[in-house]
């Protein structure tokens, strides 16, 4: 974005506070119309699902993708106090 014109840069993040709000406020997925171009350029456009792990991710990720119209479905912490994900029986 910084190669980008002023003008562009200010509709973008004009864009993306509407995607933002619209998210947030209505659960509405208005982002999506406005950054189809964008998307099919990133080969977004098919994204069914988005995996983080290792790690919290960042507000500023969370409010992107919910701006670009892509809402999330679950949310996960504390997943190494779960419990064991794995034992190994030794034999005697």
């Amino acid at each position: 974005m910084k190669a980008k014109p002023p003008a562009v840069r200010v509709l973008f993040r004009v864009m993306f506070g509407v995607g933002k709000f619209f998210s947030k406020a209505f659960k509405v997925r208005l982002g999506k119309v406005l950054f189809k171009s964008a998307a099919r350029e990133l080969g977004l456009l098919k994204l069914r699902s988005f995996i983080s792990g290792g790690g919290p991710m960042a507000k500023e990720i969370i409010d992107g993708r919910e701006a670009l119209g892509h809402l999330p479905r679950a949310q996960a912490g504390a997943m190494r106090d779960a419990g064991l994900s794995h034992h190994a029986r030794e034999d005697p």
